[in-house]
């Protein structure tokens, strides 16, 4: 559609350098036939009773400007998302972890970012998820100390509340959770966020979704790589970067008082 919304726009070009003839606007009227509908279509068909000046011709450009939008909005319609932090507003240094994430993820492998507490690591997939948002279908931001609730949650949301039974398991959760909703597609992202144990439900979870669809979680436990998952480690600022930090939080302190912070 914007390859032949184009062409139409490069035409348009074209009839606006001059008058335009009946036959000029009929070619037109049958490029745009592939994507206008009937009110549109008469829009043309009032032009083609006579001669067609350049503002018909602008007013026609603007119709296909209109129409590649819609196109693009058609496209974002399966995009759905659940419980997405607020966009994180301060954030300083750490692209090549990003960068690592995003690689890893589109090699199709399941992620635990990991380190002792109050290094970023939540900080840090909040910011991946608001800078690759719009390359996933569906994303699912869940607290890990209530994985089980929040499953159960998102598929009442989802409209699949009648498909779960009287005290499901987690596993009869995460089939319905996958088959339903992910519909196996790799355009889905988990974001497990801040597990502080290793329990039954959530070692079922990771071994039912890591290979189906995109699976990111953060945790101050090691050792992921037992259980499938590769575990990037999550450093402290170095001087630079905190004293970068620091500027962005503290735009009145000088140089010197950034430094003994820092």
């Amino acid at each position: 559609i914007e390859q032949h919304n184009q062409w139409i726009k490069t035409y348009l070009k074209q009839l606006s350098s001059v008058k335009a003839d009946k036959t000029d606007v009929e070619d037109l009227a049958k490029s745009m036939n592939m994507k206008a509908d009937k009110d549109e279509m008469d829009g043309l068909a009032k032009s083609m009773n006579t001669k067609a000046d350049k503002d018909e011709i602008h007013e026609l450009s603007n119709k296909v400007d209109q129409l590649s939008m819609e196109s693009k909005s058609l496209k974002d319609t399966t995009k759905t998302h659940w419980n997405l932090p607020d966009p994180v507003s301060i954030f300083f240094g750490r692209e090549n972890l990003i960068k690592s994430i995003h690689l890893k993820l589109q090699q199709n492998q399941a992620i635990a970012l990991s380190e002792m507490g109050g290094v970023g690591k939540t900080q840090t997939a909040a910011k991946f998820v608001q800078i690759h948002k719009d390359e996933y279908q569906k994303i699912f931001w869940i607290s890990a100390v209530s994985l089980k609730k929040s499953l159960n949650e998102i598929l009442c949301a989802f409209g699949c509340k009648q498909l779960i039974p009287d005290e499901p398991s987690m596993e009869t959760l995460t089939f319905i959770f996958l088959s339903k909703i992910c519909e196996g597609s790799k355009k889905s992202l988990v974001l497990l966020d801040d597990v502080t144990e290793v329990t039954k439900d959530v070692t079922s979870f990771i071994r039912n979704v890591k290979e189906k669809i995109n699976l990111l979680l953060t945790s101050q436990l090691k050792d992921w790589e037992d259980y499938g998952l590769f575990q990037i480690a999550v450093p402290c600022f170095h001087e630079q970067e905190s004293i970068g930090f620091l500027q962005n939080e503290l735009s009145s302190a000088n140089q010197h008082e950034i430094s003994i912070l820092a």
